[in-house]
């Protein structure tokens, strides 16, 4: 590789290429979904390339990981780790007055114009760095789409009770539906159908049997479910 060319659109199929950098911001290695985009990068020959998120230290500023932790990182990456922090991690909140790591991440691709892809458990979060959103669970997408039209509409179960869930500044504030019912399903023996069917409030016998596929129920909105349009209405 001699020059850097930044990726500006996510493909719609192979977005692992050999030759190409696979850059992580963050040391999320060793995490289950950051896993398996690792193993697909590697066989396809791309380099692997990590971004430290620092260390605080005991007066709470930034530093870097030392030669040990340097070591470790490396070992559990499995690639190279540019030891320059730019944020201690999204579990600590940035000093009074400076950018959170998410304000930076924004910051960065409005004005580079660069393509994100965001992985995040918090929709909250989302809205500030994504344009467009795809809702998964257990490695299968419930809903695809513009992210203020998903967030308006939403028509998925889990896509629901996800931004039932969202905190919202309000002490008056009262949730209006009770969250999905259950434990989550093992990803490596998932249930038939429709994966979410033993937790959904709307499931009915044939989500059991048959897993739905995504479709377009609203202009450029992909909703897997086979009674979406009820959430719809």
């Amino acid at each position: 590789m001699s020059a850097l060319t930044p990726l500006r659109e996510i493909p719609d199929k192979n977005i692992f290429r050999a030759g190409d950098v696979f850059v992580l911001f963050g040391e999320l290695f060793g995490r289950g979904y950051v896993n398996g985009l690792l193993d697909e990068a590697r066989k396809a020959g791309m380099t692997i390339l990590g971004v430290t998120v620092g260390r605080r230290d005991e007066n709470h500023k930034l530093r870097p990981l030392t030669d040990a932790e340097l070591k470790e990182a490396e070992a559990n990456l499995g690639g190279r780790i540019v030891n320059v922090p730019l944020m201690a991690g999204f579990d600590l909140d940035a000093p009074e007055g400076a950018p959170t790591p998410t304000d930076l991440l924004a910051d960065l691709k409005r004005r580079l114009g660069l393509a994100v892809l965001f992985i995040t458990h918090d929709l909250a979060t989302a809205k500030y760095v994504c344009d467009r959103i795809a809702i998964m669970y257990l490695g299968k997408f419930c809903e695809v789409g513009p992210l203020g039209e998903v967030y308006r509409y939403s028509g998925h179960p889990y896509t629901h009770a996800l931004l039932e869930a969202v905190p919202v500044p309000d002490p008056r504030h009262r949730r209006t539906e009770p969250m999905p019912a259950g434990e989550i399903p093992s990803a490596i023996n998932p249930p038939s159908g429709c994966r979410f069917h033993p937790r959904c409030p709307i499931a009915r016998e044939n989500c059991a049997v048959d897993e739905p596929d995504l479709r377009e129920l609203r202009p450029d909105h992909f909703i897997a479910c086979h009674y979406a349009e009820e959430l719809l209405e």
